[in-house]
């Protein structure tokens, strides 16, 4: 093999390493986001999408969206007023869907797991499906919902990530 042969397969080679590193890194960091009073760690190239957001607020409903290329973080809440309980909450949300399952437990919360049809910016419904894991907590003054999701063809590989982001929920004092 020539030199300068050898010399380019190894300089791609560190490209390949020093990408493979980033992009590792990249989905590794976390980053926390806060509404309310819940605190949600995920991926740190997560961004705030206020605009979807905004949907909420004109219904006097805080929420929080959280975009990431492929993945999505949706925050709801309710008060503790409207329900008896968590249980009647969660209830509640399974009669207005149509989860995939019961209700699933993990360690310090509950979920569902649903497959929609995506809706895009613009309220349309696409030919695309997306699957989602719906995790629901319960604060001083409300019950939360916190849908993680990304599309149905990238679902298991991601469940476990979506797992660990819905264990990282917890509340300070507002």
């Amino acid at each position: 093999m020539k030199k300068s042969t050898k010399l380019t397969l190894a300089i791609l080679a560190g490209f390949a390493i020093f990408f493979t590193v980033v992009f590792t890194l990249a989905n590794v960091i976390e980053k926390e986001f806060s509404c309310g009073a819940l605190r949600i760690s995920v991926g740190e190239a997560f961004k705030e999408d206020k605009d979807i957001a905004k949907y909420g607020e004109d219904l006097d409903v805080p929420s929080m969206v959280l975009i990431d290329s492929g993945q999505y973080v949706y925050v709801d809440r309710e008060k503790k007023s409207a329900y008896a309980s968590l249980g009647d909450y969660i209830d509640a949300i399974i009669e207005l869907n149509d989860p995939d399952n019961g209700v699933l437990h993990a360690d310090g919360f509950d979920y569902i797991e649903m497959t929609s049809r995506y809706v895009d910016r613009k309220g349309h419904y696409t030919d695309k499906n997306s699957k989602s894991l719906v995790a629901f907590y319960e604060s001083d003054e409300y019950y939360w919902t916190v849908q993680i999701g990304t599309s149905a063809n990238s679902y298991e590989s991601r469940k476990s990530k979506f797992l660990k982001w819905a264990g990282s929920v917890h509340f300070v004092e507002e």
